[in-house]
C-alpha cells in the first residue's frame, strides 16, 4: 500500500476470516475477537487430530484461530479425498474445513469464515450491505459470495469458484483478471463510470 500510495484500510479481515484488526496498528478488535473465538478448540486439538494423516503437511502460518495444511507432495489422493479424511479425523471438534487452490486445507472455528466475519464487521460498524461489494479469486472466498452481497469473481479465479458462484444472482463473473476484473465488476454494479480506471 505504501509503494502504491494507497490509503490504509480502517479494518482488515485476515486469516480466512478468523482475525479482524485495526488498519492503523494491526491490533485485534476485542469486541469482534470474542465472537470469532467462539468454540475454537485450539491449535493443539486440531494438530493432534491430524497428526496421523500423512497426506497433509502443516503450513508455517501463525494465526490465532486457524491451522493450515497443504497436500503432501507424494499424497496418493485428491484434495477432495484429503478434505473428507481430514473432516473425519476432526469429527467432534467444532471446526470447519475449507479447501482451495487444489492443495490447501484451512481448519477454522465452526461457522467462522470470510463471509460470516464480514457480516459481523458490518453489524459492528452499522453499515448496510448496499454499501459493500466483495471480490475474490479463490475457493476460500466462496463464503463472501454466499452472503448475498454484490460480488465480483475475477477472470483468473480458481475454476471451482467460478463454477460454484455461476448461479448466484448478486455475483458478477468478470472476464478481466485480478484488479482489472474488480474494476470491471465495479463498473457493472454502477460504482464506477465506464471511463473510470481506463
Amino acid at each position: 500500500m505504501a509503494e502504491a500510495h494507497l490509503p490504509g484500510p480502517h479494518l482488515l479481515i485476515a486469516d480466512v476470516g478468523t482475525t479482524v484488526v485495526r488498519g492503523e496498528d494491526f491490533m485485534p478488535i476485542p469486541e469482534l475477537e470474542t465472537e470469532l473465538q467462539g468454540t475454537w478448540p485450539g491449535h493443539r486439538a486440531v494438530r493432534e487430530s491430524l497428526q496421523t494423516l500423512p497426506e497433509v503437511i502443516e503450513q508455517p502460518i501463525t494465526a490465532p484461530r486457524r491451522v493450515s495444511y497443504t497436500l503432501a507432495p507424494d499424497a496418493a489422493c485428491t484434495l477432495e479425498q484429503g478434505l473428507r479424511w481430514a473432516r473425519n479425523r476432526l469429527r467432534g471438534l467444532d471446526v470447519d474445513v475449507l479447501a482451495s487452490g487444489g492443495e490447501y486445507l484451512d481448519i477454522l472455528p465452526g461457522g467462522v469464515n470470510k463471509g460470516t466475519t464480514l457480516q459481523r464487521v458490518l453489524r459492528w460498524i452499522a453499515r448496510d450491505g448496499a454499501d459493500v461489494v466483495v471480490a475474490g479469486d479463490s475457493l476460500n472466498d466462496l463464503a463472501l459470495f454466499r452472503t448475498g452481497l454484490n460480488g465480483i469473481v475475477v477472470g483468473d479465479c480458481e475454476p471451482a469458484l467460478a463454477e460454484r458462484t455461476a448461479g448466484l444472482e448478486a455475483v458478477y463473473q468478470a472476464t478481466a483478471p485480478g484488479p482489472a476484473g474488480i474494476m470491471e465488476g465495479l463498473r457493472h454494479f454502477g460504482w464506477l463510470e465506464a471511463s473510470d480506471g481506463e
